[in-house]
């Protein structure tokens, strides 16, 4: 999440997703293997990223604790980088549970 700026996810591993097939391994990455579209992907400067939208779908499937998403949910719409709706359906299309743990961050940012 650092690379999009929000959030405050914690990893002892640099979190990367590669094409299937990806053989290199390195003990300081962990590799998730997925054909991304183009949709879910920007170009930065010499590498790509998730966008903000898939990035946080993709910590929401590993069901992670619902105060940082919450807070990872609303600094990304607060900073213009995601919109509830947006990310609600796309979570619904790619992971009915990413999606009720997104729904759940959603509601917990949105109670006073």
């Amino acid at each position: 999440m650092s690379v999009h700026g929000i959030g405050e996810f914690e990893s002892r591993h640099v979190q990367l997703t590669v094409p299937p097939g990806f053989t290199m391994r390195n003990d300081a990455v962990a590799l998730h293997f997925a054909e991304l579209p183009a949709d879910d992907v920007s170009e930065r400067s010499g590498y790509r990223v998730t966008t903000p939208v898939r990035t946080l779908i993709d910590i929401a499937v590993n069901a992670p604790d619902e105060d940082q998403l919450a807070r990872a949910i609303d600094d990304a719409r607060s900073a213009g980088l995601v919109t509830h709706r947006r990310l609600r359906s796309r979570a619904e299309i790619l992971d009915p549970r990413a999606a009720l743990y997104i729904e759940r961050a959603i509601r917990q940012a949105e109670t006073p």
